[in-house]
């Protein structure tokens, strides 16, 4: 069931022996292990969510709230324009078969069908628009804490990026190799993230606030990339999430994606985190003796190396920890996995900036909404 580990050996022979030491009982509990090879598999299913919808949120929301979207004269001003062009287009075409409209031809009345359907949606639009003036005035009201917000949004996923690319780097310089899924077993390049929640823990429950503020970014940025990019299976666009609009399979379609992304979000933060995830602010003391000096004692982070009475690793970097060393092409796979992501995100800002101002409306009114509503009924 398992892939085989190859003989591996890394070039610090003593982290590789205290790796050995402490996942010594690998092959004691294979009910653990077949837990684990399923997590992981969806997990891997996850990362593909991840990639496309959260990485691309987190370029593409920033950026849309710091340019907002069009006014509501301008966006009048097109709508009308482009009524009296759709209506321009039936009439003439209903000129052409005045008085023997029978007689028109099948090509001509699709035509004909399709323009009055143009026309139907176009006049939904501008009523939409007439209800927005309030809310249109509210937004100009909030512009300055939209850039605010749309700020520190962009500042966070900065932050996630630099450190998730140190802790690659990392892994590239001191893992112990693909072979044992880029295992790290000292951190030597610290991230700003992962300083930041190690010195937070030191005052609860500061770290959990902050720890639960960057679930919950994750989690939001998915939906901003989910309903910007719309659900897609297979190459092929299934579902629009829309307010209001979206529907009943596209929600299950939508829990379904973000079930897998937060279980991609146990091994995204072990990679943007991963000190805190794995020992958090913990601390032990050594003797050191330098030449010339008396032998003096230094508090040092906990690592792989430190006593297991004064060291205790998180559950989930045991298990992450263990299930790479034992299948190691799942800690590869996500090691590159990352990369690709860091890769996504910054495709994703580029085409976010180059991409010109969204409509004011955009989403609210489309052509393959359901159109007999009550009042429709009723008039009919």
């Amino acid at each position: 069931m398992f892939l085989p580990l190859r003989p591996f050996t890394p070039s610090n022979g003593t982290e590789w022996e205290d790796l050995k030491n402490i996942f010594a009982d690998l092959n004691s509990n294979h009910g653990e292990d077949a837990i684990s090879f399923a997590v992981s598999t969806m997990t891997t299913a996850g990362w593909l969510a991840l990639i496309v919808y959260t990485a691309y949120g987190m370029s593409a929301w920033p950026i849309d709230l710091m340019r907002g979207s069009r006014s509501v004269a301008a966006e009048r001003i097109d709508t009308e324009q482009a009524l009296e062009e759709t209506r321009a287009r039936i009439h003439g075409l209903q000129s052409r078969y005045t008085g023997r409209t029978s007689r028109m031809s099948s090509h001509d009345r699709q035509r004909l069908e399709q323009l009055e359907d143009h026309e139907h949606l176009i006049e939904r639009r501008q009523s939409s628009l007439e209800s927005r003036s309030c809310w249109d005035r509210c937004g100009t009201l909030l512009r300055p804490f939209k850039i605010t917000v749309a700020a520190l949004l962009l500042l966070t996923a900065t932050l996630v990026v630099v450190s998730l690319v140190l802790t690659n780097i990392d892994k590239i310089l001191h893992s112990l190799g693909p072979k044992m899924g880029y295992a790290l077993p000292v951190r030597k390049l610290p991230n700003p993230i992962d300083i930041v929640l190690v010195y937070a823990q030191r005052v609860f429950p500061l770290d959990y606030i902050l720890l639960s503020g960057f679930v919950l970014y994750f989690f939001l940025c998915s939906m901003a990339g989910i309903q910007r990019l719309s659900i897609w299976f297979c190459c092929i666009r299934v579902y629009k999430v829309r307010v209001h609009h979206t529907r009943p399979q596209g929600l299950l379609f939508l829990c379904f994606f973000l079930i897998f992304i937060v279980l991609a979000l146990n091994v995204l933060i072990y990679e943007v985190a991963p000190q805190y995830t794995t020992y958090g602010s913990q601390h032990y003391w050594i003797n050191v003796t330098r030449a010339g000096e008396r032998t003096k004692s230094e508090l040092v982070p906990c690592g792989i190396s430190a006593p297991e009475d004064e060291c205790v690793m998180t559950r989930m970097a045991m298990l992450l920890v263990r299930f790479f060393y034992k299948v190691w092409i799942f800690g590869a796979a996500f090691y590159w996995a990352s990369w690709v992501f860091v890769a996504v995100f910054l495709i994703g800002f580029i085409v976010s900036v180059a991409r010109r101002q969204p409509p004011l409306i955009v989403g609210e009114v489309e052509s393959d909404d359901f159109y007999d509503s009550d009042d429709d009924m009723l008039a009919s």
